[in-house]
């Protein structure tokens, strides 16, 4: 309840990539989760012209290229 419209959040972490992940593009997708309960938030409005939806309430933040 502290954020304001446009604010940017940023929050870094490292994630080990699994040896046999195969090679290619792969999307990283971002949900919110209620603290209380682990139940991820519903996604309701986004721009469909530039965000892509998965259809699990999580949107594609960006792409990951393992070689």
């Amino acid at each position: 309840d502290h954020w304001m419209k446009g604010d940017v959040v940023v929050d870094t972490f490292e994630v080990e990539v699994p040896i046999a992940t195969p090679s290619g593009t792969h999307d990283i997708n971002l949900g919110w989760y209620t603290p209380t309960s682990d139940k991820r938030l519903t996604v309701k409005r986004w721009d469909r012209g530039s965000i892509r939806h998965d259809g699990h309430n999580r949107v594609r933040i960006g792409t990951l290229q393992v070689r």
